[in-house]
């Protein structure tokens, strides 16, 4: 194996082996830095995946240089109704959803194309992960290969003596503006502005 150091009487002009090894792995550690990351927010009728259906989908890229956003909204499957506190939180009913919505099979399969393979980023992200994976499994789709990465934990590590650990409180607390709250789409940019400042603060890594 050749030495990464030329031979003194050998030496050429230009950078040495040692140099640009160097600057590699230099340019690949700030490549790693610049990373590429979704954030991903859903609403939906509960709390559980059995008994309870995913009513819109929310997500943000950071992608090539440039932020895209996903929304949709999704139709409500057999004779099920969005509760009235839902309802009332999100802004939706099941009238826009018949008027306005995808089917849920559809939009999961668009998300998925839209995600690619970026790391996913979300708060509390085990809540939505579990509708997700119920979602692809009732359909027989793919399942989705992306890492999720949940930031409430690191959160509840920084800040030890919150009241509590509801997004909006946190939001607050970082002084993020989050002009929809309980919107899919609003709930995904705003989150992606918490972890944009944890990644700064060095608290968050991709």
């Amino acid at each position: 194996m050749k030495s990464l150091f030329e031979n003194k009487n050998n030496l050429k002009h230009g950078f040495s082996n040692a140099y640009k090894f160097h600057q590699a792995k230099k340019f690949s550690h700030a490549k790693q830095q610049r990373s590429e990351f979704a954030v991903l927010d859903i609403e939906t009728t509960g709390l559980t995946p059995n008994n309870n259906q995913i009513i819109s989908i929310g997500a943000v890229k950071n992608s090539n240089g440039s932020t895209d956003a996903f929304y949709r909204l999704v139709k409500l499957e057999g004779k099920k109704s969005i509760p009235l506190n839902i309802s009332r939180m999100t802004g939706l009913t099941d009238q826009r959803l018949a008027e306005e919505g995808a089917a849920l099979k559809d939009v999961i399969i668009d998300l998925q194309h839209f995600l690619g393979n970026l790391p996913v980023i979300g708060y509390n992200v085990s809540f939505d992960e579990s509708f997700l994976e119920a979602a692809v499994i009732k359909h027989n789709l793919i399942q989705f290969n992306n890492r999720m990465v949940d930031m409430l934990p690191r959160i509840k590590k920084l800040d030890k003596f919150c009241d509590n650990y509801q997004l909006s409180t946190i939001l607050e607390r970082y002084k993020i503006n989050n002009e929809h709250p309980h919107n899919a789409l609003y709930d995904a940019k705003a989150t992606m502005e918490l972890a944009t400042k944890l990644m700064k603060k060095g608290i968050l890594r991709i």
